[in-house]
């Protein structure tokens, strides 16, 4: 057999315009759900940040991460007052869980949880209808 008869006889593939590599194209009214997922499942803000908006982005997780914090020391406040009343080194009352103070962090932080994901759901859908 020759080299010939062996090679491929397909036509080539037609060259790239741009010489870049051919992007997938989107159908007009379907919105992207990448921003959406980074936001409700990565971190409050990864959204906003793949939407190309990283100073909403950044402000989201500086929330997030604030109201988390907060929320944590008003847990974790009295649970370390405790242990040292209960171990000896503090002598005076043991300390009574404020569940107000509980229950306003954990309010706040659904709420900016829900509102980011709300921002960013609303700005794909003013995307998709641009495009």
């Amino acid at each position: 057999m020759s080299e010939e008869s062996s090679k491929s006889t397909s036509p080539p593939p037609p060259p790239l315009e741009s010489g870049a590599p051919a992007a997938r194209k989107e159908k007009p009214g379907k919105r992207r759900l990448l921003p959406i997922a980074l936001s409700a499942f990565v971190l409050p803000g990864a959204g906003q940040i793949a939407q190309k908006r990283p100073a909403v982005g950044v402000f989201y997780i500086v929330c997030i991460l604030s109201s988390f914090v907060l929320l944590m020391t008003e847990i974790m406040r009295p649970l370390v007052h405790n242990w040292q009343y209960i171990f000896g080194t503090r002598f005076d009352e043991p300390a009574k869980i404020d569940w107000g103070r509980i229950g306003m962090g954990l309010l706040y932080f659904i709420a900016v949880y829900l509102v980011n994901l709300l921002d960013v759901w609303m700005a794909e859908k003013r995307r998709a209808r641009k495009a």
